[in-house]
């Protein structure tokens, strides 16, 4: 199952509350720890900027930012690359 799929159903199971399968309790859980996810959340700050400036942008598993701009495909393993990066592009 892809990142956006996993994230959709976790999202969707919450939402439902208890869930159940020939009478038995189910249980959904993210298959990362709290150190991948705090280094996914490293990211939210470049994100917003990227959104504001309208460049498109995926965080992959584990914790990847790829960005697509004028035709180019780049990776950041860090905010701070990412953040470099951001300096070169124009505010629209």
């Amino acid at each position: 199952m892809n990142f956006r799929d996993k994230e959709k159903t976790l999202r969707l199971a919450r939402s439902k509350g208890e869930l159940t399968y020939e009478n038995k309790r189910i249980s959904f859980y993210p298959d990362y720890s709290a150190d991948l996810q705090r280094r996914r959340d490293e990211f939210r700050d470049v994100k917003r900027i990227l959104r504001e400036k309208g460049v498109e942008y995926a965080l992959i598993y584990p914790a990847q930012l790829r960005i697509k701009y004028l035709e180019t495909v780049k990776f950041f393993s860090t905010p701070a690359e990412v953040q470099r990066f951001l300096k070169d592009i124009p505010s629209e």
